[in-house]
């Protein structure tokens, strides 16, 4: 069992004790969700079974940065489609 050093202790109390008087706000949060414009309707498509899983828009990148089909190729991976990677996993 280790024991914590008194000074370390001793600062983060100090520590604790100074955020204890700074309370903080969290000013907005957001997220991004398949196929749905947001939390609700994501679990709304959970729950009825709705398959969101599509390629990566061109928009977002491109896929040739980081796709290769030469196994050997460096910081590049070779499973293109959601369908190749399924198989893959169960593969292993």
């Amino acid at each position: 069992m280790t024991t914590k050093s008194p000074r370390k202790t001793e600062s983060q109390n100090m520590l604790n004790a100074r955020m204890a008087n700074r309370p903080i706000a969290v000013v907005g949060m957001s997220a991004l969700f398949p196929d749905a414009p947001n939390l609700n309707q994501y679990w709304d498509n959970i729950i009825n079974k709705i398959d969101s899983i599509i390629d990566v828009p061109e928009s977002r990148w491109n896929i040739e940065d980081y796709y290769d089909v030469d196994s050997e190729a460096l910081d590049k991976h070779t499973v293109k489609g959601v369908d190749s990677y399924r198989t893959l996993i169960l593969i292993q």
